[in-house]
């Protein structure tokens, strides 16, 4: 069953437990690997630094960073390489590394579907997955623990160690994109804390593109208006804009939107049956233009391919 439908709910503030490091100075000496990630890029300070533990403290955070016109910069796993973990101009550091909760194991109509909070990283939803070891209140239906399949999550962005919510927002893809398509095809439903510190909660098939524009209804008061993307997608890969297409899901929008629409909270993800095995080749070309006609001739062929490195 899906938590809630699609719209804009009210949620309490809370800063008890909410640990944060403040001033410039302490968070470069005791904290200098939240400055930076893969990129090696260093930017300006962070004026301070929160390790949210719940959505309320996340809420809080953002409510306070609005009333008080700072920046925010979300860090997640810091595994990405354009320096979209480092702060660039001051104000808020939010590491995520905190949130990392299973919330819950959805089975509708032989679809299964895992909740889970955007700081928990793939590494480890992956191992949980497959031992189908989701925590102590949290199971697999009776029917899928009696056989002896394995369930996955497809999308094998190159470092193990991002979160979930970083993909999300990056519309991560790896390898495996080849055959299995990118992280955008695997998401269901995310929560997002809007900079005003409201929850937009958002299922894929309940609310999408018309006239222009997304109708998101709130929890009091009237629909709030999205102006939708209008301009055309080149038919290639590419992290350029937000995603835009006629007629496209609400969800959409903020898959690869780089946090720059809203923090991403939680996340549910379409869980598919593993195969039974993975096998995997080397193969070794006199010429590079050797290694250009195996790669079409093998997207040719009846067998498709998983991957193609």
């Amino acid at each position: 069953m899906k938590v809630s439908k699609t719209g804009i709910y009210t949620v309490t503030p809370e800063s008890d437990g909410l640990k944060a490091v403040h001033g410039c100075d302490r968070i470069r000496s005791d904290y200098p690997d939240y400055l930076k990630d893969e990129s090696n890029v260093t930017g300006a300070d962070a004026e301070s630094l929160f390790f949210p533990r719940s959505l309320n403290h996340l809420v809080k955070i953002m409510m306070d960073a609005r009333e008080k016109g700072k920046k925010v910069t979300i860090s997640g796993g810091r595994t990405g390489i354009c320096a979209g973990a480092v702060p660039a101009e001051g104000g808020y550091l939010v590491s995520l590394e905190k949130m990392t909760g299973i919330l819950g194991l959805d089975y509708v109509f032989g679809d299964l579907t895992l909740r889970v909070e955007s700081g928990i990283r793939l590494s480890e939803l992956s191992a949980r997955v497959r031992s189908k070891d989701l925590g102590p209140e949290i199971e697999f239906p009776d029917e899928l623990k009696r056989n002896n399949k394995h369930y996955f999550y497809p999308p094998d962005p190159t470092e193990t160690t991002a979160t979930i919510g970083g993909t999300v927002a990056t519309n991560a893809s790896g390898a495996r994109t080849l055959f299995y398509g990118p992280t955008r095809d695997y998401v269901e439903g995310i929560e997002v804390v809007l900079s005003t510190g409201e929850l937009l909660r958002v299922n894929r098939g309940e609310v999408r593109a018309e006239n222009g524009c997304f109708r998101v209804p709130k929890e009091k008061g009237r629909p709030l208006i999205i102006p939708a993307p209008s301009y055309g997608m080149p038919r290639t890969k590419h992290s350029a804009g937000l995603y835009s297409k006629k007629s496209m899901d609400l969800i959409d929008l903020f898959i690869g939107s780089e946090g720059i629409l809203g923090v991403i909270a939680g996340v549910s993800v379409r869980l598919i049956e593993e195969p039974g095995v993975f096998l995997g080749g080397m193969a070794f070309f006199e010429e590079e233009s050797d290694a250009v006609d195996f790669v079409v001739g093998a997207k040719k062929g009846d067998i498709r391919p998983i991957s193609l490195e």
